[in-house]
């Protein structure tokens, strides 16, 4: 079991440096409480993600499953959505598509307080 500590920001998309080599995810929503969600990306890997309560701290169980299961998976999801995610330093920045479009968010990647700065 893992710790997700959680910081996201919204960010004006515009105000980006150029991105490339970002992934194509796409992320169904499968229950939540936990919440439990599967994950497609750039239709050569999936993941099964399950998180315990909290906003900013939480446990969090991650499985790499079969594409052809996380495809199936995902046609059971209540909802879905789509992003391209880029990694910026030590910051993941998503850019979402269809009905979510022009949303940017910004997460840095922090595994422990001190990663976040508040050690």
């Amino acid at each position: 079991m893992g710790i997700e500590i959680e910081r996201k920001f919204l960010v004006h998309a515009e105000k980006l440096p150029v991105m490339r080599d970002g992934r194509l995810m796409t992320q169904g929503y499968l229950g939540h409480s936990p919440a439990v969600r599967v994950r497609v990306v750039d239709n050569s890997k999936a993941f099964l993600t399950i998180k315990g309560p909290g906003l900013m701290e939480r446990a969090e169980f991650e499985y790499e499953v079969p594409v052809a299961d996380g495809l199936a998976l995902l046609t059971m999801a209540h909802y879905s959505l789509t992003k391209v995610r880029f990694r910026v330093g030590p910051w993941e920045v998503d850019c979402f598509s269809g009905a979510l479009a022009g949303l940017t968010l910004a997460e840095i990647v922090a595994r422990s307080y001190r990663d976040v700065g508040y050690v």
